[in-house]
């Protein structure tokens, strides 16, 4: 067997709410630690998006795994997203964040702490409508860059109705 195929085979077995658990809540997501890395890549993440450099009609996400931390500055600058991993395991936990299904991870405290970056406040701890909104599809990230054509990434497009 080579060893491209064992590593595939090995990310079959992924348990995306486990990463999750391990690697989004405290003590790697304090935010009121400023030295915690979470706080930090989202500041990054919305300063780079403040510049005026970032926007436009379409903004793909190569590798979104199951978080969408990465693009919660960006989700207002685009008017569509799309979500692309190649395992289908973090496809579903978005599909289920999407639809604001109970029991998926809680991004509100991202949410509430990239609003305090930028200045905007939240009246409404539940704002997270607005990044599901822009969401319409996501899709499997094929294995190989020549599966990227245009107007589609990957294979596997998969429509979504995004939740009012």
């Amino acid at each position: 067997m080579s060893t491209i195929q064992t590593i595939a085979e090995n990310y079959q077995s992924f348990n995306p709410r486990a990463y999750l658990q391990n690697n989004y809540i405290p003590p790697r997501a304090d935010f009121d630690n400023p030295g915690s890395v979470v706080p930090w890549k989202l500041r990054c993440l919305a300063d780079a998006c403040a510049s005026g450099e970032i926007g436009g009609q379409l903004m793909v996400d190569i590798g979104t795994g199951p978080t969408v931390y990465q693009l919660l500055s960006a989700f207002e600058l685009f008017k569509e997203v799309v979500l692309t991993d190649y395992l289908e395991v973090n496809r579903d936990e978005i599909r289920k964040w999407l639809r604001g299904e109970t029991g998926t991870f809680d991004w509100g405290p991202y949410i509430k702490h990239v609003c305090n970056i930028e200045g905007k406040g939240l009246k409404d701890p539940r704002r997270g409508s607005g990044e599901r909104g822009t969401c319409r599809r996501e899709t499997q990230v094929g294995r190989y860059a020549g599966e990227i054509r245009t107007g589609m990434v990957g294979i596997g497009l998969v429509p979504l109705t995004a939740p009012n």
